[in-house]
């Protein structure tokens, strides 16, 4: 079992649309461009509450080595995301925009299971559930790159995510 952490949140930073921090125990969201402004400290401020911070227990993750072996659907931690292979690998360091790895995000608590976050770089499928704006949206169809929401994109939107306890 591992922690998958985004990075945590620095008031130095500046951060745009769909950067993910970790402050006080939840994930956060930016909706657009900021800078200093505390995650859920304005209501209806930059940053959108994602859920709590979870542990990933989906699969076997493990922390990435440049010297192991990866085939199609290993998963490992690396800078703090989860990411998946596509195809077998050793030595390519995962997030890049190409290459054998797929971010599959952090993991947060759905309420009722560990749904990772949603990545634009990460093909979906029809009943993949994902987090995203502080929702709970799944998979109508095969998708990557396309933002949830919207009535007639690919997401279902399946409600608000638990706040944390």
């Amino acid at each position: 079992m591992v922690t998958v952490l985004p990075f945590a949140w620095d008031p130095s930073a500046t951060y745009v649309k769909g950067d993910q921090v970790t402050f006080e125990g939840a994930v956060y969201t930016a909706q657009w461009w900021t800078r200093g402004e505390v995650p859920g400290s304005v209501a209806a401020g930059a940053w959108a509450r994602v859920g709590a911070l979870e542990t990933c227990t989906a699969g076997d993750v493990t922390q990435w080595t440049a010297s192991a072996v990866y085939v199609a659907g290993d998963r490992v931690v690396y800078d703090g995301r989860v990411y998946e292979a596509a195809w077998w690998t050793r030595g390519t360091v995962p997030g890049g925009a190409s290459g054998p790895w797929q971010d599959r995000g952090a993991c947060v608590d759905s309420g009722e299971s560990t749904v990772e976050t949603w990545a634009s770089s990460t093909v979906y499928v029809a009943g993949d559930q994902v987090a995203f704006d502080g929702h709970l949206w799944q998979a109508r169809w095969w998708t990557r790159g396309t933002e949830p929401g919207g009535q007639w994109g690919p997401w279902q939107d399946l409600g608000a995510l638990p706040a944390a306890s």
